[in-house]
């Protein structure tokens, strides 16, 4: 198998011995009446199974099924609550008295989640928190999240990079009506307990800012 630096290597199947406590709950491929597979999004992005050519040309029909597919598989996975941890407002962008003034504790209620590893290892579940946000006002999200994962030898430390898509909802834009975003999303994390973090992008005076959470999986 071929590694990488920092004893990192790509993961082919997450761990299979039942005594060993990982946070990859793996879903077995699906076929559909011999019409095809549905392969792992280490092959870029899910290959959709559909029942006829027609909906193979139709961008919002392979959209949905996508969706349907993932969050099927994501919800016969594993549990894995989460909890806000910080903020990180980014000080080259923000004067000290508006660092000052903002809330970077954003521990909330506890967030909830369902998720799974494919065939490769890679993670990709639905989420929901609810957090303080900068100005010590509650902020709900509720999204999807997928990563690329890397594993240890021992298949007990990962790193993981990719996106997460949402809806959130905040005092401070529109007066709570919810708005969708797309964000890059980091992992890092050892067994079943990881720490995942994203950035929001701004100009100076707003955005750039950086939110972790933790995730357990059960």
């Amino acid at each position: 198998m071929r590694r990488f630096n920092m004893r990192f290597h790509i993961a082919t199947a997450c761990p299979r011995r039942s005594h060993e406590r990982s946070r990859c709950h793996r879903i077995e491929t699906e076929t559909d009446q011999g019409a095809g597979v549905v392969a792992g999004r280490g092959k870029a992005w899910s290959t959709l199974v559909f029942s006829s050519a027609a909906r193979a040309d139709n961008p919002f029909t392979q959209l949905g099924d996508g969706v349907i597919e993932r969050w099927n598989k994501s919800m016969a996975g594993s549990n894995q609550p989460y909890l806000p941890l910080e903020t990180r407002h980014n000080r080259a962008t923000y004067s000290r008295q508006a660092i000052n003034r903002f809330n970077e504790r954003p521990w909330g209620l506890l967030g909830y989640g369902k998720g799974y590893c494919d065939d490769h290892g890679n993670w990709q579940g639905f989420y929901a928190m609810v957090f303080k946000d900068s100005h010590m006002k509650w902020e709900p999200i509720a999204g999807y999240g997928s990563t690329w994962d890397w594993y240890t030898a021992d298949r007990n430390w990962h790193v993981g990079l990719g996106y997460t898509a949402f809806f959130t909802a905040r005092e401070d834009i529109m007066n709570y009506v919810p708005f969708p975003g797309i964000l890059p999303l980091v992992s890092a994390g050892y067994k079943n307990l990881a720490v995942q973090g994203t950035y929001v992008p701004g100009r100076r005076g707003t955005g750039n800012v950086a939110f972790f959470w933790a995730q357990y999986t059960f």
